[in-house]
């Protein structure tokens, strides 16, 4: 019952996930602010550092709450870059930016951060960013630089070189954090973040307030630390890795374009801060830029060319090399293609709100490539054309194996286990195409006797794309080994298993029209 509570606030029912990173963003747009509010009364590193280890504190009541287990080993190498990036760094860095700067420069600088994060995600998750998304990102780039030059007579201020670290380190831990999130729930992995940081932010904590020891302290500097110690760095961080984790890095990294202008809209009331023609429109400027590359980087995020999957081997990488039984493995595309033409059904699985998921689905073979697809409303099926990654396993039972012994009883059986990152395929003619491909592997032919697609049951419709690059295919057949001790000698031998058509049954509505499925079988 614990361990529901937590994920009752993080992952169930409240808001898709567009509407946690709306939620995340709205929380860190008071961050600067809030920061600059703090420092009033507080030294900036133990801002900095201090508001690490608050969050610290409240994630270790929570997972204990939970009782929840360490992360897996493979899980820690992303967790040190969430501590060093989102733990500690971007928040330190900011905050000693903050001592020579206003949280309104602040945010205009910090604005190239979704294009940050969407160029980390891209090299850490794989995509491949097109031209169109390097050269927005180049001239938002231009644009946030040209401001501070021209703000400082040409030369970079010591604050400006800070939030651009700051930018970095937050770029960083963004991007790993979505992409552990898709392993583990959202919060555990901001949690754990903390946690790992506290050797870095405990003893600045402690010299910083040895520095400068904390006497007549104002209720909005009181105010503004535990804001950025619970908010910003605890709850904030729930809700945007729950959305990232969902919505995918880069679609939720666009939810972040309103995060300068919220913050902004926040430092005029609270700090007084003056708002001139440049920062906004060096603001503006960023936010078309971002978006550019936001859309240009989903544009860019193909399926791979058909060549180069036909290309590559089968069981070549380290997860899809067999080791157990290697003589049954299949390195012929053919033998490959005949198994996936035989199945109806694939099992995908996937993390979804960081728990396992695995759906029995239908699908097709289209080249090389498979081919899903389901309702465009299914939550689960989003995950998966948000970047998931996934791994769909065919299996086809030709026989049970009956052995002299239990233990060498055994099944005859062709399997193929796919791993990769599914594409959505968007184009109507494209995706009218691949439904077709769809029906008539279920039934060749089957389409001529169809209408053609309505444009609202395209809509409703999601299709996937999944290359068949990175496959692994494995088969058994034969008899059971011979007996190997003396003694009661039971019947040995296959029983032979196939799926078979029975005879067609007509609905209630159907025509006097010979049955297609009395058609010549594929």
């Amino acid at each position: 019952m614990r361990a529901q509570s937590i994920d009752t606030l993080s992952t169930r029912k409240a808001l898709p996930s567009l509407g946690w990173a709306a939620l995340g963003v709205l929380a860190f747009s008071f961050t600067f602010p809030a920061t600059a509010l703090a420092e009033q009364d507080f030294n900036p590193y133990f801002v900095g550092a201090g508001r690490s280890v608050i969050a610290a504190t409240v994630a270790a009541a929570c997972l204990r709450w939970v009782r929840a287990p360490l992360p897996q080993r493979e899980h820690w190498a992303g967790l040190i870059t969430v501590a060093v990036g989102c733990g500690i760094g971007f928040g330190l860095l900011s905050a000693l930016a903050l001592q020579h700067t206003t949280s309104s420069h602040a945010a205009v600088v910090i604005g190239l951060l979704p294009a940050a994060t969407a160029a980390v995600a891209a090299i850490r998750i794989g995509e491949r960013p097109g031209p169109l998304f390097w050269a927005a990102s180049c001239l938002g780039t231009a644009a946030v630089v040209g401001y501070m030059l021209s703000r400082q007579a040409g030369t970079l201020r010591a604050a400006d070189l800070l939030l651009l670290a700051a930018l970095l380190a937050g770029a960083a831990g963004y991007a790993e954090g979505g992409r552990l999130a898709r392993t583990m729930p959202g919060w555990q992995v901001i949690a754990w973040g903390v946690l790992a940081a506290l050797p870095i932010s405990l003893p600045i904590t402690v010299v910083a307030i040895a520095y400068r020891p904390m006497v007549q302290l104002s209720a909005s500097a009181v105010a503004g630390l535990a804001y950025v110690g619970i908010v910003s760095m605890f709850v904030g961080f729930l809700a945007w890795y729950r959305g990232l984790a969902g919505a995918g890095v880069a679609r939720a990294s666009q939810i972040q374009l309103c995060q300068p202008l919220l913050t902004i809209a926040w430092s005029v009331p609270l700090l007084g801060d003056h708002l001139d023609a440049a920062a906004l429109l060096t603001l503006l400027v960023v936010s078309v830029c971002v978006l550019v590359t936001q859309r240009a980087r989903d544009a860019g995020t193909r399926p791979e060319r058909a060549a180069d999957v036909a290309a590559t081997p089968l069981g070549a990488t380290p997860r899809t090399r067999i080791r157990r039984h290697a003589d049954r493995a299949i390195h012929n595309r053919d033998e490959l293609y005949e198994i996936l033409d035989a199945g109806l059904v694939a099992h995908v699985a996937f993390v979804a709100d960081g728990y396992p998921v695995v759906l029995p689905m239908g699908y097709a073979r289209d080249g090389d490539t498979l081919l899903l697809h389901g309702s465009s409303r299914n939550r689960m099926l989003r995950n998966l054309a948000g970047g998931a990654e996934l791994c769909a396993t065919i299996t086809l039972l030709d026989g049970l194996v009956l052995g002299a012994t239990a233990f060498t009883h055994s099944m005859n059986y062709r399997s193929a286990v796919i791993y990769g990152r599914a594409t959505p395929i968007t184009d109507p003619r494209a995706k009218g195409h691949a439904l077709d491909r769809v029906v008539d592997f279920l039934l060749p032919g089957r389409t001529r006797d169809l209408p053609e697609h309505r444009p609202q049951e395209l809509t409703a419709t999601l299709v996937l794309a999944v290359p068949l690059s990175e496959v692994s295919v494995k088969a058994r057949s034969g008899p059971p080994p011979p007996a190997s001790s003396p003694g009661r000698r039971p019947w040995t031998g296959v029983i032979p298993l196939a799926l078979t058509r029975g005879e067609p049954q007509p609905s209630t509505a159907a025509g006097s029209e010979q049955c297609p499925g009395q058609r010549p079988a594929r």
